[in-house]
């Protein structure tokens, strides 16, 4: 799992203001997507985050792509107002360990969930694990 933070978005938002951010936020959401496979999940944190969940990627492969993203963004022009913005990316990286019979009962447990929830008229309820 990769997040992704674009740096000094509070800049961009300051100096231009936020429609500017939404519409740089947004072609960079693309542009992720282009840059990953498609059983990849790509997600918009807020301010400035991105999640990517790599299904399929090992250690070495989620630091190889985070580099192709990095290059991507650094490489893409964006302009507002005649200014071209040069936009920089920080990434955290993390390994899921867990194998497939602990996602098959984590998402067991949380179908559970969901049907109690709407048994109840809950808005939601929580998976405690087993």
């Amino acid at each position: 799992i990769l997040l992704m933070e674009i740096e000094k978005l509070e800049d961009i938002t300051q100096n231009y203001g936020t429609k500017e951010e939404e519409a740089i936020i947004k072609l960079l959401a693309e542009n992720i997507s282009q840059k990953l496979r498609r059983t990849d999940i790509v997600a918009h944190l807020g301010d400035g985050k991105f999640a990517m969940l790599l299904k399929h990627t090992d250690r070495i492969g989620a630091m190889k792509t985070s580099e192709r993203l990095a290059d991507m963004i650094s490489n893409s022009s964006m302009y507002i107002e005649d200014n071209e913005l040069e936009i920089q990316i920080v990434i955290g990286i993390s390994e899921l360990t867990i194998n497939s019979e602990q996602m098959e009962s984590i998402i067991n447990c949380i179908y559970d969930e969901l049907e109690k929830a709407e048994v109840e008229g809950a808005l939601y309820k929580i998976c405690e694990g087993e």
